[in-house]
């Protein structure tokens, strides 16, 4: 046990003899540094290098005297101030991290083959926090609906495009007014998810073995999936779609200008967009 307890402080931040003196002298204390040496197996000297930084870090308190000794501060105060300093770094990390990308035009991408790809569909929608728009067979839909679930209590708007014949009963009156049907002309082959308008996922069924997805943050290609797909903000049932994807026979509004058209995959997803 002691062991253990040692190794999970090492996980917390400390370094070994940090968490040997520190458990030591919870064990037993006051204690001066020659008593930790003797109970807790670290040298002398290390002791008498590792308490000042104990002392530094709030874990201990020395007591005065001539040998000083020192008491540990309770263990559930501890793990407050290492909670709550692991916390606030973790927002500085996240806060610096966000600048910096904002800073830098986001160019990878990401290739997912088919076992990877549904793990990513969950990932993503663990991110999202203000709207997942999503284009997806309703076979993979069904075996997301604790994931959808769980993001509309969370209160996070979500709408799904999908054949709602083939969705489960109870699944898909949850979705009441978020689905906008497509013509059953044959089963959704292809996949588009796009989260808080910042991230975008598009790639082939991944129910198919032979399945292919790729994930990016470029701006620039997320509004043009966002654009050509017909997944504006606001876009609900009933709106008109901007774009067409041919396997579904989504209709493009009559009075357009010039058009053109771009593959993403080989074979694979195919749209071609008229542009007013």
């Amino acid at each position: 046990m002691r062991h253990q307890v040692e190794k999970a402080l090492q996980d917390l931040g400390f370094t070994g003899y940090e968490a040997a003196t520190y458990l030591a002298l919870v064990l037993r204390h006051p204690a001066t540094g020659y008593e930790l040496s003797k109970s807790s197996g670290v040298p002398q000297a290390k002791v008498y290098e590792t308490l000042p930084r104990l002392v530094e870090r709030g874990a201990v308190v020395g007591l005065g005297g001539d040998p000083v000794k020192y008491v540990p501060i309770p263990p559930r105060q501890l793990i407050k101030k290492l909670r709550e300093s692991f916390e606030h770094a973790a927002q500085e990390v996240e806060t610096g991290l966000a600048r910096l990308r904002n800073n830098e035009f986001p160019k990878c991408a990401l290739n997912f083959m088919a076992p990877q790809i549904i793990p990513q569909v969950r990932e993503m929608l663990g991110r999202a926090r203000r709207e997942a728009v999503m284009l997806a067979p309703s076979g993979l839909l069904n075996s997301l609906e604790k994931e959808v679930r769980e993001l509309q209590a969370r209160g996070v708007t979500v709408r799904v495009s999908a054949c709602p014949s083939g969705l489960k009963a109870g699944f898909a009156g949850s979705l009441t007014g978020a689905v906008t049907p497509f013509p059953e002309t044959g089963p959704v082959q292809h996949l588009l998810l796009l989260v808080d308008d910042r991230e975008v996922l598009m790639g082939q069924d991944p129910l198919q073995t032979s399945a292919a997805a790729v994930w990016t943050e470029n701006p620039a290609v997320v509004e043009l999936i966002r654009e050509l797909a017909g997944l504006e903000p606001g876009y609900h049932h009933g709106t008109e779609p901007r774009a067409e994807i041919r396997e579904v026979s989504v209709e493009t509004p009559a009075e357009t200008g010039s058009s053109f058209g771009f593959d993403f995959f080989a074979p694979g997803i195919t749209m071609r967009a008229r542009l007013n």
